[in-house]
C-alpha cells in the first residue's frame, strides 16, 4: 500500500470517529418502542429523542388555600364617534361645477327649459356650497341628493327645437339634428367641425369686371422703337446727305475754278418721319393676363 492512500484512510477513519462519537456518546432515553436508547436515534423504530421539557413551577405548600381573584381593569372611557366624509369635499364642488355649466348650456342653446326648475337649481347649488362651507356632512349629503332630483327634472323637460337662432352668433341657427347648428342660406362656416360658429358668406363665381371675362386686359406701354417720342430718324435723309457731301467733294477737283464732272444734288429729306411700330402715338398696347382673376375670367364674391 502506497503511503498517500494510507494517510487517506487515516484521515477517514478521524473524520468518521468524529461524526460519531457525538452520537453514541448521549444520556440514556426511553423510547415509545419500549427500548432504552443511548443515541439520539433508536436503532429499533428509527425515531428521533424528543425536545427536553421545560421545568414546571410548582407552588409551595401553604396552611391557607390558595383562591385565585379575578383582576378588576379601570374601565376605558368610549371613544368619541367623528363622522368621515364618504366622497371629498372636492368632488362636491366639482358637481357643482358641472351641473351649473349644463345648465348654462341648456338656457344658451336651442332647447326649451323651465325657468322655475332652473332657479331651483340655482338656489340649491347655493345651498350646498354653504353646507360645505360649515363642514356639515348630514346636510351636505340631503342637499346634493335634493340637487340631483331638481337637476334630473330639469333635463327630462329641456326639448330640442329647431329652426331657432343662436343666442351669440349671428346667422346660425339650430338644426333638426340636437345639439347641431346650421348657416343660414348663402353663409357657410368659417372652421366647420368644430366648436367655432363664425360665418361668412359663401364664394359664388362671378365675371370678372377687370377684363369682363376674357383673363386678359390691354395695358398701354413705351413704344421701344422710339422710347416713346412717336418718331425715329429718316434712313432716306442720311442717304441723300451722304451723297450730296460727295457731290461736293467730287465737283471741287475739277481744278481751274470749273466742275469736270457734272454732280447732280439730291434733294433734302426730313430729317424724322413717323414711327411705325407706335403709328407716332409712342406707346404700344400690350395684352397681358389680368391680376385680379388671375387669367381665368371670374372671381369669387
Amino acid at each position: 500500500m502506497r503511503r498517500g492512500e494510507m494517510i487517506k484512510n487515516i484521515l477517514f477513519a478521524v473524520a468518521v470517529a468524529v461524526w460519531l462519537i457525538p452520537s453514541t456518546v448521549h444520556a440514556n432515553w426511553n423510547c415509545s418502542c419500549g427500548k432504552s436508547v443511548t443515541t439520539k436515534f433508536c436503532t429499533f423504530c428509527g425515531k428521533k429523542e424528543p425536545l427536553p421539557q421545560r421545568p414546571t413551577y410548582t407552588p409551595p405548600a401553604s396552611s391557607t388555600p390558595y383562591t385565585s381573584q379575578p383582576t378588576t381593569h379601570a374601565p376605558t372611557p368610549p371613544r368619541p364617534v367623528t363622522q368621515s366624509w364618504l366622497r371629498p369635499k372636492e368632488w362636491f364642488y366639482n358637481e357643482c361645477n358641472v351641473i351649473e355649466r349644463n345648465v348654462q348650456h341648456y338656457s344658451s342653446g336651442g332647447y326649451r327649459y323651465d325657468r322655475n326648475v332652473a332657479n331651483q337649481i340655482g338656489s340649491q347649488l347655493s345651498i350646498l356650497r354653504n353646507q360645505l362651507s360649515m363642514n356639515d356632512i348630514n346636510g351636505s349629503v340631503r342637499a346634493y341628493n335634493e340637487l340631483k332630483k331638481v337637476y334630473q327634472s330639469f333635463v327630462n323637460g329641456c326639448q330640442w327645437q329647431a329652426n331657432m337662432r343662436h343666442p351669440r352668433y349671428s346667422h346660425v341657427v339650430s338644426s333638426q339634428t340636437p345639439n347641431r347648428w346650421d348657416a343660414e342660406n348663402g353663409w357657410e362656416f368659417v372652421y366647420p367641425g368644430t366648436s367655432d360658429l363664425t360665418v361668412r358668406r359663401k364664394a359664388v363665381q362671378v365675371r370678372c369686371d377687370a377684363c369682363r371675362g376674357n383673363g386678359y386686359v390691354t395695358q398701354k406701354a413705351r413704344c421701344y422703337s422710339c422710347n416713346g417720342r412717336g418718331r425715329v430718324p429718316n434712313p432716306a435723309a442720311q442717304v441723300g446727305q451722304a451723297v450730296n457731301v460727295v457731290g461736293g467733294i467730287f465737283g471741287a477737283l475739277g481744278g481751274r475754278g470749273g466742275r469736270r464732272v457734272p454732280v447732280p444734288r439730291v434733294p433734302q429729306a426730313p430729317a424724322e418721319i413717323r414711327c411705325s411700330s407706335c403709328n407716332g402715338n409712342g406707346n404700344q398696347q400690350q395684352r397681358v393676363r389680368c391680376d385680379k382673376c388671375s387669367g381665368t375670367g371670374k372671381i369669387y364674391r
